[in-house]
This record gives structure tokens, sequence and C-alpha cells, in this order.
């Protein structure tokens, strides 16, 4: 790219007419190391802080947020990657927090090492190619009992690793040609996991219509009582009882979306101590590979972080042994 003078006109009549595109590019050959930006609002400040290195320190950077914030993750990590030549955190963190109403592609092309945590809801294209950490949505324990919609339509689109945890519903297409990523999500819109081919979707709710359509790859983990057989496209996906192994895996899943966003469901779930009678796995048809492979790269990642380790947290008021709050489907 850039590289004008290995295009050579064909004749002279071509050469005159491409003349000005040709054109050696005069002046710095500097590249820049961050796109133009306004001198105020969500992206200069994230921009300063970059420039500040706010990746060497523990605490949270804080931000408010408003719809018309568009394509916060992937500024962002455009400028850590062009800051340092590309490669990015390293094994360093940073993690953001945010309030308010994000705008389109909150955290797409999210880079290894970024953390974002929205206290609020988001537009369209969430995790939008996520390409590492972290991104997680609440909007309190009681936007999750009541099924409150926090995320809009075809979120984690074209995903290859990373994680997203809403503790609450989203819309429709979510996880569309997620080819990688995990995610908790307590309630879908029609055409969930549509063309999936890798990745792990642990639904708490209900989904609408056409779940797994044209999926070929991954694997989605549904509510028994919630998952109705016309929810979902026999024809792409079929249901398969959970092993033992998944258990584990489901619970530290579980465990690190009560972390991050306090969800009641994902606490009561983590009560009941998954028994298999609660959850229930939908997998491709054709199988391209087996339930250890598609959870190895997720299981990889997490031994590669120094996760500290995850308990589940005491409620205030918490019920009883005897009478345990009854799952919500």
């Amino acid at each position: 790219m850039g590289a004008a003078h290995m295009l050579k006109p064909r004749n002279q009549e071509a050469a005159e007419a491409f003349s000005d595109l040709l054109a050696p590019i005069t002046g710095s050959a500097t590249q820049s190391k961050g796109m133009l930006i306004e001198g105020q609002g969500l992206h200069h400040e994230l921009s300063r802080a970059v420039g500040r290195n706010h990746a060497a320190s523990t605490k949270p950077l804080e931000f408010t947020i408003a719809n018309s914030d568009r394509s916060v993750g992937a500024h962002l990590s455009g400028q850590i990657l062009r800051r340092t030549d590309y490669s990015g955190l390293g094994r360093a963190t940073m993690h953001c927090e945010f309030r308010g109403a994000a705008g389109q592609s909150f955290g797409a092309f999210l880079i290894p090492g970024i953390t974002f945590r929205l206290t609020g809801e988001a537009n369209d294209y969430v995790g939008k190619s996520l390409s590492g950490r972290t991104i997680a949505i609440t909007a309190g324990p009681e936007a999750s009992q009541r099924g409150d919609v926090l995320a809009g339509n075809t979120l984690l689109y074209g995903a290859t690793s990373g994680e997203l945890y809403i503790a609450g519903c989203a819309g429709e297409r979510f996880a569309v040609r997620n080819s990688g990523a995990l995610a908790v999500v307590e309630g879908l819109g029609q055409h969930g996991c549509e063309y999936m081919t890798a990745g792990i979707v642990i639904l708490l709710g209900r989904a609408g219509i056409n779940l797994g359509s044209g999926m070929t790859g991954g694997l989605v983990y549904a509510l028994r009582k919630s998952l109705a057989a016309t929810d979902y496209n026999s024809e792409f996906v079929r249901r398969a009882e959970i092993q033992e192994p998944e258990r584990a895996w489901l619970r530290q899943a579980l465990t690190e979306h009560l972390r991050l966003t306090g969800s009641p469901k994902a606490r009561r779930l983590l009560k009941s101590a998954l028994s298999s009678l609660l959850m229930v796995r939908l997998e491709p048809v054709a199988l391209p590979c087996s339930v250890e492979q598609t959870w190895a790269p997720i299981l990889s990642r997490w031994r590669k972080r120094d996760r500290r380790s995850l308990s589940v947290p005491v409620e205030p008021h918490a019920e009883s042994p005897e009478s345990p709050a009854p799952i919500i489907h």
C-alpha cells in the first residue's frame, strides 16, 4: 500500500488520466501515531490515557459514554497498536469502566489486555471482531431479574477470541459468525448463533426462533426448561447432555459472569452445582471437532492469565438452604 511507483500506466492516455493519482506524495513519511480526533470527547480522553501509559496502572479508568460515542474499542486498540509498533500491551492490562448508553460497535476489535465494563446499555455490534480480552455489560441485579435488553443486534460478529458477559438480554443475530469468543448472555432475540464456526455461547434465558441456523462449529449451552423444541433450528443443531468436565468449565464461566456483572441468575445457577438436569448442550449436527477441542482455546486463554481465585460473593440477604430461590427461566 502506498507504493505508487510500482504502478505503470499501459499507455499515454492512461498516464494522463491517472497522473494525479500516481503522483508521489510530498511531505513527512512518518506514520501517524493515532487517528485525527476532536480535541474533546471520549475518544480524546482515551487517547490521552494511552499517552499517559495507564496500562501500567491497576486502577480502572472511568468514563461517561454516550450514544454518539461509536467504535470506542476499535479506536483505543488502534491507538495502542500504533504507539507500540503493533506489539500490543504484552503482559500489561488496561481496565476501563464506562457508565451510560454506548454507541454502535462498543468494544469492537478489542485487543488482548483490555477489559471494558459498561454499567448501562449498548447499541448494535458490541464486540464486533473481538480479538482478545473481555467486555462486560450490566445495569444492576434488578435489570437482570426483569430481563432488560442491554445490548442491540449482531453482537460478536466475526469475533475470533475474547469474552463477553451480559447481565441481561441481547437482540437478534447474537454471535453471528462467531469463530472463537466465549459469551454469557441472559436472553436472545431471533437467529442467535447464526453461522457460528467456533466459540462458546452460554444462554441463561429464552432465545428467539431459529437459534443455531447455519451453525457449523462451536457450542451453545442453555437452560433445559428454557429451550423449547421450536427455539432452535434442528436442521443444523441437536441437543446433547453435558458431561462432567463441561460442568467445571461452565462453572468457571458463570463465576466470571457473576464477578463482572453481579448477575443474580448466575449466582443461583452456581448454587445449584450445575446439575445436568438444569443445562443442555446444542451442538452442530456434524461436529467438526470434539467438545474438548472446542473448549481448548478458551481454557488455554484462562490458564495463561494470572487469574485470581474466584469465589461466589455472599449475598447480603442470602436465602436459607431450606428454601433456595428458584432459577428464573
